[in-house]
């Protein structure tokens, strides 16, 4: 008997399948538009909250578009020149993957900040990513396998998510839940993991293929290619239980799922069409019947959006649905009716900000607080009343909802990086069995924080007044931070790398500044240099920002030249002798690239100064000084030094050395009548000015005479002669001085004539002073001869 009752079920589940795989499905009814009319081709859309995007190739390359429902616009989101593929929408972020850097990378673009940013950096591929709210997931072959990765936007983390070394591709995200085809069995299976508990499970056992998983909420479908056709099966997470939802055995492709609505593609016409399965009411639509291909269908809401080759090229087309099917209705939001006796009203409010940072104001890392709160406003019990937070992905489900009663669902979301500068969009959505899904939306404005920091010498204390910057001055800085956004900022430090110095202001509204005024003292070490001083300034809503002031330290430097200018030359001797008055100048000159101050130039002879209050570079500091020699000074050398210093720089020295001579005289001796003198000779330097590797020795006058008897010239022996030239040639006397006349004598007259040439005084005084009488050497020896 049961045998018999076993084949009469199988012979009534044959036939009611061969019915229902017979009979053509109901048109759904909707509205049909075209988004996209370039010749070109559009591909693999994907929508969310009235948005769709694509990729497109009218540039060249593949590139991202998007289309605005409400606003009907069309922007382009990627303008590189490689290609960008498979893009995916949440609220206001798109990713895709992208070959500008030679392999594939995820992209993400915000649409609200409009900026761009590339998530994965490493060197293999990572493709087909999927988001929902702040979590990115793809495929990653960076093991040599493919894995599953994720990436959370807010804490900018990355993380592995499957570690088998199989292959698992076609990931798909909702919530805290992400599934994705697996081969590990020798087969493909479809495994889930739970982002809290961190628990993967293997959904699907069957032995045939199980492909293209895609998830919302608790109930996850896919592709399944056992009976050697291609059929869409349904699991719940919550019950475990798997179902079959398509009959026919033609081949379908790329399932997707929103609410109790399940879109697939399907070629059972021989072309391939848009199919709808109404969960709810375990129902099948075609949505398109066009003879061309609809493909790669996706659903969001009441929603449908593909692409189509109607148009010999593809496009993107959308169906908005209409009033046969559950949930998805007319999208109308508000108050949604079915019978006029059954009503619902959903309200979303914003309840409160835990406001960590303190700051007042809505910033990252803060906690948002929601309550969506679904009403029962007709006179009919509702029951199942769904209510969901498309921000969070967080719901709550009532079963019976009398009227007046309410179903609250309460929420939180914490504010991430990217909502920075926007509107947070909030929508809550209610339905019933009994009613169509209406929604409410509520808007928090999270401000952009922004800070900009400015450092500025303000002042130099010009310690010693040079109008420079220069050694032990003191330099003031102020360095301000300005709030240059639209957020409060909290605990501001503003710190000065120079001098340590730092600044705190609990709380910068913006366009309110907060200052540090530091001072820095020159050193030493920083002439020649320019001084590089950093301000920073950050808060708990910002990264530190910089600003850098340089001041150039010029360098001090001063020369000093001391010379001797004149001899006054009261004696008229034309040489320096005593009472004469010499005057020298001393210069002292800026050399350097700073002013100098308090110059002082100061002769050691005299002990005369003069003092130049300010000397810019170049200038010069001049000191003339008079001296009169004094006796004690004859046959020395004077050696005069002067020095300079200024403010800024040390003492520089400069000597001039000045030779005195001693008197000439002429030594007469013997008898007048034998018409004999002997020249004493005086031999000086040129101005009366010695280098400083003269040697006193070499100053030496050498005076050489004798006393010959006239009568008895003739009987000096030849080599008396000889000794006194040489003697003579030794001393520098020149040899015509020591030459006789044809008559044996010496020449008076040439004598008489060289010394009034050279206007040297022959004549030696009786007063003249044992120091010149010292100085007078007699090399020749004197014979007197008795006449």
């Amino acid at each position: 008997m049961k045998v018999r009752q076993s084949i009469l079920v199988c012979f009534v589940v044959a036939m009611l399948l061969a019915v229902a795989s017979n009979a053509s499905a109901q048109m759904v009814e909707g509205t049909e538009t075209q988004i996209t009319t370039n010749e070109s081709s559009q591909i693999f859309p994907d929508t969310h909250d009235e948005k769709v995007v694509w990729m497109d190739e009218r540039n060249g390359n593949w590139d991202i578009y998007m289309y605005n429902v409400s606003q009907d616009e069309r922007i382009q989101i990627t303008t590189n020149e490689s290609g960008q593929l498979y893009p995916a929408i949440y609220n206001n972020t798109v990713v895709w993957e992208d070959n500008r850097t030679s392999n594939q990378d995820i992209f993400m673009y915000n649409l609200t900040s409009q900026n761009e940013t590339q998530i994965t950096m490493n060197m293999s591929n990572q493709t087909n990513p999927e988001i929902y709210n702040n979590t990115v997931v793809w495929e990653d072959d960076r093991n040599g396998n493919w894995d599953i990765f994720m990436y959370n936007l807010t804490s900018q983390n990355e993380t592995q998510i499957t570690m088998n070394m199989s292959n698992q591709t076609n990931p798909d995200i909702y919530n805290n839940t992400v599934v994705w085809e697996d081969n590990r069995t020798g087969n493909w299976d479809i495994f889930m993991y739970n982002l809290t508990s961190r628990n993967e499970t293997q959904i699907s056992t069957n032995i045939s293929n199980q492909t293209s998983p895609a998830i919302y909420k608790d109930t996850v479908v896919w592709l399944d290619d056992a009976n050697n056709s291609t059929q869409v099966y349904l699991y719940n997470i919550s019950t475990m239980s798997e179902s079959r939802i398509t009959m026919n055995e033609s081949m379908k492709g790329s399932p997707a799922i929103y609410g109790d609505y399940v879109v697939w593609m399907d070629n059972r016409s021989d072309n391939w069409d848009i199919y709808l399965y109404d969960n709810s009411s375990q129902q099948e639509f075609q949505v398109t019947e066009n003879g061309s291909d609809q493909m790669n269908c996706t659903i969001y809401k009441n929603m449908i959006a593909w692409q189509d080759d109607r148009n010999n090229n593809w496009d993107i087309y959308m169906l908005t649905l209409g009033g046969n099917g559950s949930n998805g209705g007319n999208g109308a939001s508000g108050n949604g009716q079915t019978d006029g006796t059954a009503a619902i009203e959903v309200n979303k409010t914003f309840v409160s900000n835990a406001d960590e940072d303190e700051s007042a104001d809505a910033s990252v890392n803060d906690t948002l607080t929601y309550n969506i709160t679904a009403t029962n406003t007709g006179n009919t019990d509702l029951t199942n009343v769904f209510v969901e937070d498309n921000l969070t992905g967080q719901n709550k489900s009532c079963e019976l909802l009398q009227p007046g009663k309410e179903c609250v669902l309460t929420t939180e979301y914490i504010v991430n990086v990217t909502d920075l500068g926007t509107n947070i969009s909030n929508m809550g959505t209610a339905n019933s069995d009994q009613t169509r899904q209406v929604n409410d939306t509520e808007n928090v404005t999270v401000p952009m924080q922004e800070m900009i920091i400015e450092k500025m010498l303000i002042s130099n204390a010009d310690e010693d007044g040079s109008n420079d910057v220069s050694v032990n001055d003191t330099l003031t800085y102020n360095i301000t931070a300005t709030n240059n956004g639209t957020a409060n900022l909290t605990n501001v430090t503003v710190e000065d790398d120079l001098t340590g110095d730092n600044k705190s202001c609990p709380f910068l509204q913006p366009g309110e500044e907060c200052t540090l005024s530091t001072e820095y003292v020159v050193r030493l070490s920083d002439i020649g240099t320019n001084i590089s001083n950093t301000g920073t300034a950050y808060s708990n809503q910002t990264q530190p920002v910089n600003d850098t002031e340089e001041v150039y330290v010029p360098v001090p430097e001063m020369s000093i030249d001391k010379q001797l200018v004149s001899n006054a030359d009261e004696d008229s001797s034309g040489n320096i002798t005593a009472n004469d008055t010499l005057t020298y100048n001393i210069t002292a000159t800026n050399t350097g690239t700073t002013n100098l101050t308090n110059v002082v130039v100061e002769d050691d002879l005299t002990g005369n100064s003069t003092s130049c209050p300010l000397l810019q570079p170049g200038e010069e500091c001049p000191l003339t000084i008079y001296y009169v020699v004094k006796s004690s000074d004859v046959g020395t050398i004077i050696i005069n030094t002067g020095s300079a210093y200024s403010n800024q720089t040390r003492p520089v020295y400069d000597t001039a050395q000045t030779e005195m001579v001693s008197t000439s005289a002429i030594v007469t001796g013997g008898n007048a009548s034998n018409g004999t003198n002997v020249t004493a000779e005086n031999v000086s330097a040129e101005n009366g000015v010695v280098s400083n590797d003269t040697t006193e020795d070499e100053q030496t006058i050498d005076n050489a005479s004798s006393e010959v008897d006239s009568t008895e010239t003739n009987d000096i022996p030849a080599e008396d002669n000889a000794e006194d030239e040489n003697d003579a040639e030794e001393n520098g006397v020149p040899e015509e001085d020591s030459t006789t006349n044809e008559n044996g004598s010496n020449d008076e007259e040439s004598i008489a004539e060289e010394d009034n040439t050279n206007g040297e005084d022959t004549t030696v005084e009786d007063n003249s002073n044992e120091e010149e009488e010292e100085n007078v050497e007699i090399d020749n020896t004197t014979e007197e001869t008795n006449s």
